[in-house]
């Protein structure tokens, strides 16, 4: 599946023909136009941009704006050892290096920890 950024909160991913809006599960990261946006946004393409990616749905399928929900994983670009490649879990990685914060809404709260350990934001 090839992804296409629109916006760091939004990114547009191709399903089939149709173009959904998705959301990172467990990721808060700066708002369009606020601080940090722009070295988000630019992170988060270097990560996804034009590569093939698997998604893994948690509780919900959609949120209440009608974006998908999910954890966002893309193969790097190193082999293993066994002759396939590792994947980049995109939500932990964003976190890790700053970008983001975890941050737990809803039930969709799964990965949340392995996210970001014990650094967590919650909203109900």
């Amino acid at each position: 599946m090839n992804i296409r950024l629109n916006n760091f909160q939004d990114v547009r991913s191709w399903i089939g023909l149709r173009v959904e809006s998705l959301r990172l599960i467990c990721v808060d990261t700066p708002e369009k136009g606020g601080d940090g946006y722009e070295e988000a946004t630019g992170y988060l393409e270097s990560l996804v941009l034009d590569k093939e990616v698997r998604m893994e749905k948690d509780v919900s399928d959609k949120d209440k704006y009608g974006r998908l929900l999910r954890y966002v994983y893309v193969n790097s670009s190193v082999s293993s050892d066994e002759g396939y490649e590792d994947e980049i879990f995109v939500n932990k990685e964003i976190v890790q290096e700053g970008y983001g914060e975890v941050f737990e809404y809803g039930e969709d709260v799964k990965r949340c920890g392995e996210i970001g350990g014990t650094k967590l934001l919650s909203k109900t």
